[in-house]
């Protein structure tokens, strides 16, 4: 299959920024600075060549593009009706978990993570070479071959490889999890080129910073991802279907969502042209602490939800990734259903 090469990759779709925008004009802020006036959201969250791999023979391939585009175009439309078809039909929310798992491993910041993880086993490796078994000899390891691992690990194949992975196993736990959405009179909300923003289980409470890198998918107290500048989704581990009435959210709530959002951004953030951007400052509480009732860390330890997706993701420890995805690019990973009504 042939697939066409893309030089200005969105880590952040079209279809996601046209949220933020007006007639596709977007305000951005790019490295603390921001820019005179709207650019054109084809201008906005891109890296060159990003998702480009290279086949054994050294020719360029852009099979991951065309993966991601493919989720793209089955969700675009979907993400401008999410407060009228509320509570969200099975499939769609299937698709978002899958598009906003990608949207939290797909940008620059995770790869870097990963690639710095990857050192330092390789540093570790190198210090104390294992020995390894040929023709039941033991031949202790050269650097020649660590080198040789260095290089396949730190490869554009192994890393979007092992994004891929990762997804599959956040589309289980994103789309096992509760959620509710939150609807705001005016827009307020921000988005950068890392929307999604995870909160860890153990802190009560933080100042804004990015994700904490390597967390761990059953390790989330709450999940927040901006849909539009006055719609954010709200992940969160609870054995009870999704949340029928959609909250109503505050200023303060814009805020505390808008400076994790920002804090997470590797570069650069956007917002609604002349709209208004309230961000927060200080040590903040998690968004669910207010707003839904007797939720927080005890009921996210006893979740039964949470312990069943447990179990199903340990099952994919091993997993070839390339089973886990179909004819058209998409990732099958299964989610845990909420309870029957009692």
């Amino acid at each position: 299959m042939e697939y066409t090469e893309v030089k200005n990759a969105h880590i952040v779709p079209r279809s996601y920024l046209k949220n933020f925008a007006v007639e596709e004009k977007i305000m951005l802020i790019a490295d603390g600075k921001a820019l005179g006036g709207p650019i054109s959201i084809d201008n906005a969250a891109i890296r060159k060549r990003f998702y480009r791999r290279f086949r054994p023979n050294g020719e360029p391939i852009y099979d991951i593009e065309w993966s991601l585009s493919q989720l793209e175009n089955v969700v675009a439309p979907m993400l401008g009706t999410v407060a009228t078809n509320w509570p969200l039909p099975s499939e769609e929310k299937h698709a978002l978990a899958e598009y906003f798992a990608y949207q939290f491993v797909r940008g620059p910041r995770w790869k870097a993570w990963r690639e710095e993880m990857a050192r330092e086993e390789i540093a570790k490796h190198r210090r104390n070479p294992e020995p390894v078994l040929h023709k039941g000899i033991w031949i202790a390891q050269t650097q020649k071959q660590i080198n040789q691992e260095e290089d396949r690990l730190l490869s554009e194949s192994e890393w979007l490889t092992r994004m891929m992975v990762i997804a599959n196993r956040l589309i289980t736990a994103f789309g096992s999890m509760r959620w509710h959405l939150i609807e705001f009179d005016e827009p307020l909300l921000a988005i950068s080129d890392h929307p999604v923003v995870a909160w860890p289980l153990a802190a009560d409470y933080r100042r804004p910073e990015p994700t904490p890198a390597g967390l761990g998918v059953l390790n989330f107290l709450e999940v927040r991802a901006p849909i539009s500048s006055s719609l954010l989704l709200l992940m969160l581990w609870q054995d009870l279907p999704d949340a029928s009435e959609i909250l109503a959210g505050s200023e303060d709530i814009a805020a505390n969502a808008n400076a994790f959002t920002i804090a997470n951004a590797e570069r650069q953030w956007m917002h609604l042209p002349g709209g208004k951007v309230p961000i927060a400052e200080g040590y903040l509480d998690p968004i669910s602490v207010g707003l839904v009732p007797s939720f927080g860390r005890p009921e996210v330890e006893a979740s039964r939800i949470r312990h069943t997706a447990g179990h199903l993701l340990e099952q994919k420890i091993g997993q070839d990734i390339h089973d886990a995805v179909d004819e058209n690019g998409r990732m099958q990973a299964q989610i845990v259903p909420p309870p029957e009504p009692a």
